[in-house]
């Protein structure tokens, strides 16, 4: 990517400068002081941001569940014993294919006089206790269904692979069964389907096999993923050979389906094969998905024991007598018990908004946001800092409480040159 720009270019850039940069914390705490709420860019630098918020209006879906029930007979009794059942048991009586059944409940006999008549006269019968299981399966879910990329068949040259991806949100607690992705015609080599955390942490993968020469292939994780409610992930499958497919601006609005749903900004990510993905264009969607199965119930809470039955007091042996004694002192008032200690606090984690005023000029076509606990020194490198669009405010999220946070951002143009970063805004999570 080249860095500087010609002299015009560069004069266009520079003028991108907007008069605040905004960073609001929020999620953990309050801030730190008048000094964190807005910092002014200067005239040399300039920049950026863009909303990547999960959209709260999204409603949880009820899964979609089968229920199947199986039924099988049981040895019961042997003729003319007597057997116990529970109420309204289903009891048959008979043998081979000739049998009379009955509703039963409590102590019965397995005779002709209960039942009511011989259903296989002259042959040794028995009764038979009726046994019904019922299951039920929570169907899978996706997030895409009847979409379909509208390009195909995408290439930026021999040789060169992405990883490409989607960010998502589980609204509630389950399990990524597998991962999916369509593939284009022209598309060949190994692909590998794999899932992160919001912070870039890879929590599972899996290599497609058996795939057709074109459309959805899925892959089953030979251990599925857990994801807990409200959760951020991400899933992502390299290119093979190149081909990859779609659909510009795909995920700049949400698609949600059952218990999941998309991102609304910083969407539609690519970067280096085998890594978490960090840039984005024009929220892309590359159609990667994943098979999701939502925790049909929460398990049941431990039962808790019943404390142990006092011991019986036993009797004290009768004194023998005394003579009466001194009268004893006065006990020593007992000391004040010693303060509990303050339980540690527990970190917790926020989310940091950035935003800043629009410039109207035509030369930006985007930004890239960088941001680290140091000042001027990014997690980011450059060139590397999150794609977004040309758009006013950018939301950072898992950022740790206690540490104050330092952001800037860069603005490019069409051809991807970069600015300089901004002048620097800091936040105090709290």
């Amino acid at each position: 990517m080249q860095v500087d720009f010609q002299p015009y270019r560069k004069a266009l850039l520079v003028s991108l400068i907007a008069s605040t940069f905004l960073v609001t914390a929020c999620g953990g705490g309050g801030g730190g002081g008048p000094d964190d709420t807005s910092v002014a860019l200067n005239g040399d630098e300039a920049a950026a941001a863009d909303g990547d918020t999960p959209d709260s209006k999204a409603e949880i879906s009820a899964a979609a569940t089968t229920t199947t029930s199986t039924s099988t007979w049981s040895f019961l009794a042997k003729e003319g014993a007597s057997f116990t059942v529970g109420t309204g048991k289903t009891v048959r009586y008979g043998a081979g294919t000739q049998w009379i059944q009955k509703t039963v409940s409590g102590t019965a006999a397995c005779t002709s006089n209960f039942f009511g008549s011989d259903p296989a006269f002259g042959i040794v019968k028995e009764c038979q206790l009726l046994n019904t299981v019922t299951s039920t399966t929570t169907a899978a879910q996706s997030i895409f269904t009847t979409q379909t990329p509208v390009t195909t068949n995408i290439t930026d040259g021999v040789g060169v692979n992405y990883e490409l991806g989607m960010r998502f949100k589980a609204l509630v607690a389950g399990q990524i069964k597998g991962v999916r992705f369509y593939k284009s015609s022209k598309e060949t080599g190994t692909h590998t389907g794999r899932i992160w955390s919001s912070t870039g942490a890879l929590l599972g993968s899996v290599v497609f096999t058996a795939e057709t020469a074109s459309g959805w292939q899925t892959a089953t994780f030979a251990t599925p993923i857990n994801v807990v409610a409200g959760g951020l992930y991400a899933v992502t499958v390299n290119t093979g050979a190149t081909y990859y497919v779609a659909t510009s601006n795909g995920l700049a609005t949400q698609i949600a389906n059952g218990s999941l749903s998309t991102i609304v900004g910083s969407n539609g990510i690519f970067g280096p094969v085998g890594a978490y993905p960090t840039q984005s264009w024009q929220a892309s969607n590359y159609f990667r998905d994943v098979v999701f199965v939502p925790t049909t119930a929460a398990p049941a809470p431990a039962p808790v024991p019943a404390p142990a039955p006092a011991p019986a007091p036993v009797p004290a042996p009768a004194p023998a007598p005394a003579p009466a004694p001194a009268p004893a002192p006065a006990p020593a008032p007992a000391p004040a018990p010693a303060p509990a200690p303050a339980p540690a606090p527990t970190p917790t984690q926020a989310t940091a908004t950035l935003s800043w005023a629009a410039n109207p000029e035509a030369a930006v076509t985007g930004y890239r946001v960088y941001y680290g606990t140091a000042s001027r020194t990014y997690f980011q490198a450059k060139g590397a800092g999150i794609a977004i669009g040309k758009v006013t405010s950018h939301t950072l999220y898992a950022l740790q409480s206690g540490y104050r946070y330092y952001f800037a951002v860069t603005a490019v143009d069409a051809a991807g040159n970069e600015s300089l970063y901004s002048s620097e805004a800091s936040k105090l999570i709290q």
